[in-house]
């Protein structure tokens, strides 16, 4: 939005609604045009939280959303030179069913749980789960042992799986964003990289591993009937002021394969 008379007043009209309205360094954005600088024809509704096709953005750094109870408005989303592209050590990830990588992408949302089903969407991040709960993060594909990066520069913590939380051993990832302090969590982890540690952004902190309730039912330590496993890593984002969870790959700027996967059918289905 640019600083001028109606920047003003939609400032107002958000911080009314109990947004937070923060001014932004210009050099993280790029003015919203359609052609050229005129205000009569590039002048775009500010309500837009999804630019459209003539809309062409730097980077984007926060977004107003409507939907309540998501965590959408308050997740902080980085500037692409700020986080690492994925959670693995080379941008090719593992796979789960024999496909080729997707490059751009940042892995696989689990798909195979127990029972011997397929079905993705129930990995992503609020999905619906038993007990009117919702997922509070996304499940990554990554088979057992497989390294596992931070995200972004950070101070690593480490909590052993004897808590019996259910997400096993776990790091805890602290960073800042624009005078705020948040923290992802890597759940259910095989194991530690070396102890708690201030670490930049694609530094091994742990991997893959069953821990907590990740092999509970289903087919983590042993594989199913289809010889296929859904080893996988627990994302979570909190800000730390009030343990919100927000929207990991949002924050991150990160897109999985399969996130769109609907199907929830047997495991024959998609293997072989």
């Amino acid at each position: 939005m640019e600083a001028c008379a109606t920047a003003h007043h939609w400032a107002r009209a958000f911080h009314a609604a109990g947004h937070e309205v923060r001014p932004i360094n210009p050099r993280f954005g790029k003015p919203c045009v359609r052609v050229s600088k005129n205000g009569a024809v590039d002048a775009g509704s500010p309500h837009k939280i999804v630019p459209e096709a003539w809309c062409s953005f730097a980077a984007v750094i926060t977004a107003i959303s409507a939907t309540a109870g998501s965590g959408q408005a308050d997740t902080p989303v980085r500037p692409g030179a700020m986080v690492i592209l994925g959670p693995f050590t080379d941008a090719v990830y593992p796979t789960q069913i024999d496909a080729a990588p997707v490059l751009g992408l940042a892995g696989e949302q689990r798909g195979f749980y127990g029972g011997n089903r397929w079905r993705p969407a129930w990995s992503a991040y609020r999905h619906p789960r038993g007990g009117g709960n919702a997922h509070g993060g996304v499940d990554i594909y990554a088979p057992r042992g497989t390294r596992i990066v931070a995200m972004v520069d950070g101070d690593v913590t480490q909590i052993s799986a004897a808590d019996n939380n259910g997400m096993g051993n776990r790091v805890h990832l602290a960073f800042s964003a624009f005078g705020v302090r948040y923290k992802f969590v890597v759940g259910h982890l095989d194991r530690f990289e070396g102890g708690p540690m201030t670490v930049a952004k694609g530094t091994v902190i742990g991997y893959a591993g069953c821990t907590g309730n990740a092999a509970s039912g289903q087919p983590c330590l042993a594989p199913n009937s289809c010889g296929t496993y859904s080893t996988h890593i627990h994302l979570q984002l909190h800000r730390i002021a009030d343990n919100r969870l927000l929207d990991p790959l949002r924050a991150l700027g990160w897109t999985l394969r399969y996130h769109d996967n609907t199907r929830d059918v047997p495991c024959s289905s998609v293997v072989g």
